[in-house]
């Protein structure tokens, strides 16, 4: 899966909803970071506007997981904190989607209100009810936590940081703050990128065309020129592919995926592939030819 994305929705206008992204799927990093600016401002007026907002593992889901209404300006609270008590108290949403949302977000919501001096209480007591052991066995799920931990890691930072904005830096700290966030957010908003040419490559790659020439032909586009002179075809085709993890050293970029390939008429294997990645010339190239590995979820 490539990250979380949240769609805006409103009956109302506003000159500045022009820049929030409406009806159309969108980051869910850039989404909070869009609307907790827009928030900011609609605090110095008296204006009030109702949203609709739609939480969805994948760009291409019909279904959001998530589906609530949030009232701007939010006062009392941040943002983010808003959804994350909203979503906790709707009794329509999952059990698992539940334990999955809070797991990730309480991580780095939780420490922020303690620090702004904000009470967990109605937090707290929600958690202990709907506390259960989930045990999450099923391949998407394990990769949805790896791309999604980092983009939660932003959103923290980004929060944290929106708070000490409202105070003069006084030390080398806040620099280093900033800095942080930038790198993070740049990590955000370039992840989802590498990731699907990624997954354009290791399809190509992995079409189940046998020739050498059309396979090196259908991934010409994505690598870089010495890794083509060894793409080699193979019959082996991909069947579904999950991201598993993903981080960048340097200007690097490194993706593990966990792939079920088709080796046979009525046979198929799960594999770990792991992808390296570099920009040249503004575009995502391939520099090494995928490391792959037997897969085991528990591993």
């Amino acid at each position: 899966m490539l990250c979380l994305f949240i769609l805006f929705t409103t009956k109302q206008s506003h000159v500045l909803l022009n820049e929030l992204g409406f009806n159309r799927k969108i980051d869910l990093v850039q989404g909070i970071e869009q609307l907790t600016k827009i928030n900011a401002d609609l605090n110095k007026s008296t204006d009030r506007i109702l949203i609709t907002y739609e939480i969805y593992y994948n760009v291409t889901d019909e279904k959001a997981f998530v589906r609530e209404t949030m009232t701007l300006p939010v006062v009392e609270e941040t943002v983010l904190q808003n959804m994350v008590q909203t979503v906790e108290t709707n009794e329509e949403v999952r059990q698992e989607d539940l334990e999955a949302f809070l797991h990730l977000f309480k991580r780095n919501v939780s420490n922020k209100s303690k620090r702004i001096g904000r009470s967990t209480g109605s937090l707290k007591k929600k958690a202990e009810k709907q506390q259960k052991s989930t045990v999450f066995t099923t391949i998407s799920r394990y990769s949805y936590f790896s791309v999604a931990l980092l983009i939660f890691l932003a959103v923290g930072v980004f929060t944290g940081a929106s708070f000490g904005s409202q105070s003069k830096p006084t030390s080398q700290n806040d620099s280093k703050l900033e800095e942080r966030l930038t790198h993070l957010q740049e990590q955000v908003h370039e992840q989802p990128q590498v990731d699907v040419v990624a997954r354009f490559f290791l399809s190509s790659l992995y079409s189940g065309e046998e020739s050498d020439k059309a396979t090196q032909k259908q991934v010409k586009k994505y690598v870089s020129e010495g890794v083509l002179k060894e793409i080699k075809g193979s019959k082996e085709q991909i069947r579904t592919l999950f991201l598993w993890e993903s981080k960048k050293e340097g200007n690097q970029w490194l993706l593990t995926y966990v792939v079920t390939l088709k080796v046979a008429k009525e046979e198929t294997e799960i594999r770990q592939m792991k992808v390296a990645m570099e920009k040249k010339n503004n575009n995502y190239q391939v520099t090494e030819i995928p490391e792959e590995k037997e897969f085991t979820i528990n591993e």
